[in-house]
């Protein structure tokens, strides 16, 4: 008797613990289902320089292997701009995501350049042109795509004195729920003193040493589609109100 009950005890401790096993392992699926939502996506560092010469390089964390990368930078030229990392031997080759110039006048370049993927190591990018009033802001990010990461891209400018709103246009869908949007505006050197207003649950930030009004930067982390665009304000001294405007969108791992 006492054995048939020692039996069925095993038989019934092991039964639990295979319903708490397979309990577990339904959690677990639940929880890395939820997990695969979270964008992975992270905004490692920001480096930021202005300069009235016609090169700009700024000090960044050094570099783990497989982050990406972004570059927006502008000047009062056409463009495009050359940008380069201390990796040298065309290690890092700096792709242009968005970039243009404003029409009405033939100068006011702005662009969002970007490397996928990128060596170890790279503690410094520069940025060269052929005129100066450069401005230059980089992003350093983690959890991007190390391949086919770029989805979609806009320019966009106004004219002069046409108010003091800036736009980058609209993108078309994005492809994949977790990505991350940047965008960039850069204006004229007529106007000066410029306080800038960016775009409501973004992340936004401008130079604030040599020439802190020309430029402005920001990022949003997505987790859904739809298409993306980026607006607000800057207000200063002077009547002109010529810009131009990037936005770019990059997909997660």
């Amino acid at each position: 008797m006492r054995k048939l009950l020692l039996a069925f005890l095993l038989v019934a401790v092991a039964s639990s613990f295979a319903q708490a096993e397979q309990d577990f392992m339904y959690f677990k699926k639940k929880a890395g289902a939820a997990e695969g939502g979270d964008n992975p996506i992270t905004v490692d560092n920001v480096a930021m320089a202005g300069s009235n010469g016609a090169t700009l390089s700024v000090t960044i964390p050094s570099t783990t292997s497989g982050s990406m990368i972004v570059v927006m930078t502008g000047n009062e030229t056409t463009g495009p701009l050359a940008v380069t990392d201390d990796k040298g031997g065309g290690s890092s080759t700096y792709v242009l995501a968005a970039g243009g110039y404003n029409t009405t006048d033939s100068r006011n370049w702005a662009g969002i350049y970007y490397v996928e993927n990128c060596a170890a190591g790279i503690t410094s990018v520069s940025v060269a042109s052929n005129y100066n009033e450069t401005k230059l802001i980089v992003l350093t990010i983690s959890g991007a795509a190390t391949s086919g990461a770029l989805d979609n891209a806009v320019h966009n400018f106004q004219a002069y004195n046409a108010g003091d709103n800036w736009s980058t246009g609209t993108t078309s869908a994005t492809s994949q729920a977790n990505e991350i949007v940047v965008s960039y505006t850069h204006q004229t050197h007529l106007q000066t003193n410029v306080t800038w207003t960016g775009t409501a649950g973004w992340i936004g930030f401008w130079n604030t040493a040599t020439f802190p009004d020309r430029g402005f930067g920001q990022y949003k982390i997505l987790s859904s589609t739809g298409a993306q665009t980026a607006s607000g304000t800057f207000v200063g001294t002077g009547a002109d109100h010529n810009y131009s405007s990037v936005i770019a969108t990059f997909k997660a791992q």
